[in-house]
């Protein structure tokens, strides 16, 4: 939807709503529809908001979602002239008789399409058979549309907010503090999170970046973007990948039997590549019969020639050239 329709549908909106407020009394028989149909609108917008609680006004502004709102608009307003018609609040009179009316229509059609004469299950998915069905159409429509508005903006929006994370140092702590953010996440939808995040931590195809990625995604879709932004930069420096290691010295000679120590400093991808404090590496010899080197970086010399020293840090590598001597 384009801005101008967008400007000229809220437009409408504060019309429909000035009119329902300062309708003349002496068309009350009016305004009752306005009510029914407002109920109505407003509890298919509830849904689509419940449903999109990242960006609940971009599912808004797609034309499957404004459809949705209008059909339980008019289901309400429809509803609103079969209780009239057919005279259904016998027995009340005066404003009682035009609040239960509009509460009738307004929620009873609402109840009426979100039932179903029975289900069947397909896979393990229950469908339900009846007016349920149409609405169910709707909002799948509605969940694509949103899914092709946003998925350009949610990546760019996921690799811009998770540039430089580790899911590795992240997994945890991350959805940890991001939920102690939030005061009212069920505690199912926290668990789900938690199962979500076990899942990707144990899936030996993906490398770093697309996990933390995904991380970032599934919290998104929970918390929002500004919310899992502020978590990402109070927690920047415990949970932010390793760029690059420093190993000192460049090189290195010792003589058989004797020791030497190599120092491995983790660095930031950062363009001051900043040091990280709590990093530890680990070390490795290519062959160990010439040189071993210990979890410290204490190397010994254990026979005459040259070998390769590692340094590794979550995915990062690097090594220096040490020769042993006589």
């Amino acid at each position: 939807m384009s801005q101008r329709q967008r400007r000229v549908l809220e437009a409408a909106l504060l019309i429909l709503a000035a009119v329902a407020v300062f309708w003349p009394a002496g068309t009350l028989f009016y305004r009752r529809y306005l009510a029914a149909i407002y109920i109505g609108g407003a509890v298919g917008l509830g849904e689509l908001v419940a449903r999109y609680r990242d960006a609940p006004e971009r599912a808004l502004t797609t034309t499957p979602a404004i459809l949705y709102i209008l059909i339980n608009a008019a289901a309400s307003g429809f509803a609103m002239y079969v209780v009239w018609h057919f005279d259904i609040m016998k027995g009340q009179t005066g404003e009682r008789l035009i609040v239960m009316q509009i509460l009738l229509a307004g929620f009873g059609a609402m109840a009426f399409f979100r039932t179903s004469v029975f289900t069947f299950r397909q896979g393990d998915q229950d469908i339900g058979i009846g007016p349920i069905a149409f609405l169910q159409v709707m909002l799948k429509a509605t969940d694509r549309a949103v899914d092709r508005l946003r998925a350009n903006e949610r990546a760019r929006q996921i690799s811009v907010v998770m540039n430089g994370v580790s899911f590795t140092r992240a997994k945890v702590a991350l959805p940890t503090f991001a939920m102690a953010l939030m005061q009212n996440v069920p505690s199912d939808e926290q668990k789900s999170v938690a199962d979500e995040v076990n899942g990707l931590d144990a899936n030996t195809t993906l490398d770093d970046d697309t996990k933390a990625k995904n991380l970032g995604l599934k919290l998104m879709n929970i918390i929002g973007i500004d919310v899992l932004g502020t978590a990402i930069q109070q927690l920047f420096d415990q949970i932010q990948k390793t760029g690059s290691i420093v190993i000192d010295p460049l090189s290195a000679t010792v003589k058989v039997g004797e020791s030497t120590e190599l120092t491995a400093t983790c660095k930031a991808g950062d363009a001051d590549k900043t040091s990280l404090s709590g990093r530890t590496v680990t070390w490795s010899s290519d062959q160990a019969t010439i040189a071993e080197v210990a979890p410290n970086g204490i190397i010994t010399g254990k026979a005459l020639g040259k070998t390769i020293i590692r340094a590794t840090n979550e995915g990062v590598e690097k090594h220096v050239s040490v020769e042993v001597t006589t």
